[in-house]
């Protein structure tokens, strides 16, 4: 076998001489359909923001328009120009606030847009059918703003955002920072409207008590659900402890946490990973892991030695796809996943021993 392929070994022959050129709106639109969900380009652009450290994000809503802003002193190093630039060769840029911004960009520019413009202060550019071309528009700090063609049918309301929002409201729970969609605070619950999973936004209320042990960080940001919740004593954890699978909340009561390495007090705290072990003990456990603040795709059907066990664990270290929001099976896949069941094991000794 040997002998046969050196002798098929030669040098490489020149073929022809010419160029060749590339769609653009072609190549974005095969790069918008890479991401999961159509609006999941705003992620994107969240996660550039979390990358700079933006301590606010700004995203605005009208009909037919949507507009992401923020601002801080290190988006002076992005510019326009080189955001257009980057857009032709995303698979060569290294993790980071520009990469997000050319997938992002490439993205939202899907078959359904008429343009997309960003602005700082150096300038703006706008990338419409025309191409790409710069704008006399200018920005505070980094303003992107997507415009959607208009109806076929012109008496249709509504917003043409809605995956969009869903992207914002579901998966922007643990963002290091203040996030507001139209004026309001995307709230960001531990768990997540109170529902049986980090990620449920459907059940109202469980009557079941939860036991979480936060470790400290700077991956994500955690916050302290208000009203029906408090952090329970020790005397009712023991309580819990003695069975775990039976014990409910009268209808109507405050549902109690327990919350290892937190007071209670404080309304939100920086993490690197939150283990939730709730005592109705169902199904396999998962993982949600978090990389600039916004939750990727996660990784269910596990064992972590405890029924139902979930754990968020920060994802900046590991490998991912192109669109940086699914994590890639290596081996840092692998060590995720021991971690998970490491910190599912320290959480068990700290509620029950």
């Amino acid at each position: 076998m040997d002998q046969f392929l050196a002798g098929q070994r030669a040098e490489g022959v020149a073929e022809s001489v010419g160029t060749f050129t590339i769609d653009g709106r072609k190549a974005r639109a095969k790069m918008a359909n890479q991401l999961a969900d159509p609006g999941a380009y705003v992620l994107k652009l969240v996660q550039a923001a979390i990358a700079l450290r933006s301590p606010e994000i700004t995203v605005k809503i009208s009909r037919l328009a949507l507009s992401l802003e923020f601002s801080t002193p290190a988006v002076s190093a992005i510019c326009p120009h080189e955001v257009a630039n980057s857009l032709g060769r995303v698979a060569t840029l290294e993790r980071g606030p520009l990469r997000h911004l050319a997938v992002g960009v490439n993205a939202a520019f899907g078959p359904n847009v008429d343009e997309v413009h960003w602005e700082t202060g150096a300038g703006g550019i706008s990338l419409s059918e025309e191409g790409i071309l710069p704008t006399g528009r200018t920005a505070p700090g980094f303003r992107c703003t997507i415009r959607k063609r208009r109806p076929l049918f012109p008496w249709f309301r509504g917003s043409f955002y809605v995956d969009e929002i869903e992207c914002l409201s579901q998966r922007c729970t643990y963002v290091p920072s203040r996030l507001l969609l139209d004026g309001r605070v995307i709230y960001r619950p531990i768990w997540n409207r109170f529902g049986y999973s980090f990620e449920s936004a459907e059940v109202d209320a469980p009557s079941f008590p939860f036991e979480y042990r936060a470790q400290g960080g700077n991956g994500f940001w955690l916050a302290y659900p208000p009203g029906r919740w408090y952090q329970a004593d020790t005397h009712q954890r023991q309580l819990w402890n003695q069975d775990r699978k039976s014990a409910m909340i009268p209808s109507g009561a405050a549902v109690p946490y327990v919350i290892q390495g937190w007071d209670g007090q404080a309304r939100s705290k920086a993490a690197s990973a939150l283990v939730g072990l709730p005592h109705r003990t169902i199904g396999a456990g998962r993982i949600i892991p978090i990389l600039d603040g916004v939750r990727m795709q996660p990784i269910t059907g596990l064992d972590l030695g405890y029924p139902g066990a979930q754990v968020v664990l920060d994802a900046s270290h590991l490998g991912t796809d192109l669109s940086e929001l699914a994590l890639i099976k290596d081996r840092s896949y692998e060590d995720l996943v021991s971690e998970a069941r490491s910190q599912v094991a320290d959480a068990l000794r700290s509620f029950t021993g």
